[in-house]
């Protein structure tokens, strides 16, 4: 399979960063976050750190991958609390506002917290139960619009013979569905991938409309694979990308 040069890296739902982090950040950092993390694992039943092996596997394929591959790193984020964190100092391109399908190219709406703190993830377009105070009003963009009006004048910027293609990192409480429509129907032979989490799709708008995007995935060949800030998901997001590109 040809190797690509380039390529978008599309976080919709960025929060921290973590898993721009997981590809972006120097292996000494990454180790001292995963010796924390591999020392608590010891004391929780929940799993929040790989092994050893898997972690020293997933610094070999971030080594090869970040030496083959000329990432641009997009991130979409509503919430401007979380841009006092320093990574978004170092990425490509950073947008502070909602994406969603829409009847029009641009609103006003609602993002609903889950605490007094509006720093936690999990803002949401869709109204969080028994918190209905608890929001910032915020400038939301079309789907469709932003890849035509933001992601294809990045594109415009390379040279055809370099064109990159792009890989979606998701997590954006219930829109995931909307963004990947977009994306495939804008860019057909670019998409190679989706990273992230679709449990929200089902959570906010129904098993419906789940169940329309799961088939939608399979009917149309794009391959999805878990990425989060749980450790014990990287190894296999990066194997995820080693093979696509």
């Amino acid at each position: 399979m040809k190797k690509i040069s380039k390529v978008l890296f599309v976080d919709v739902g960025s929060h921290q960063c973590q898993e721009i982090k997981a590809l972006k950040q120097s292996s000494i950092y990454l180790s001292i976050l995963f010796i924390k993390r591999y020392l608590i694992n010891l004391f929780i039943k929940d799993s929040i750190a790989p092994t050893i092996s898997e972690f020293i596997y997933f610094l070999k394929i971030r080594k090869k991958l970040m030496k083959k591959i000329d990432f641009c790193f997009i991130a979409i984020e509503p919430n401007w609390r979380h841009f006092t964190c320093k990574i978004y100092k170092k990425l490509n391109y950073t947008f502070c506002f909602g994406l969603q399908k829409m009847d029009s190219d641009f609103k006003f709406k609602d993002l609903s917290f889950k605490s007094p703190k509006k720093n936690d993830q999990g803002a949401s377009l869709f109204k969080t139960p028994n918190h209905s105070d608890l929001s910032d009003v915020i400038p939301v963009v079309d789907t469709d619009y932003f890849c035509k009006k933001v992601i294809q004048v990045i594109l415009n910027t390379y040279k055809d013979d370099v064109s990159p293609k792009i890989l979606l990192r998701l997590n954006c409480e219930g829109t995931e569905d909307d963004v990947i429509y977009s994306f495939k129907k804008m860019f057909p032979d670019k998409l190679v991938g989706i990273l992230g989490s679709l449990d929200d799709v089902r959570k906010k708008k129904g098993a419906n409309k789940a169940d329309d995007l799961k088939e939608y995935l399979h009917s149309n060949s794009i391959d999805f694979c878990r990425f989060s800030s749980n450790m014990g998901s990287w190894p296999n997001a990066l194997k995820f990308l080693e093979n696509k590109l």
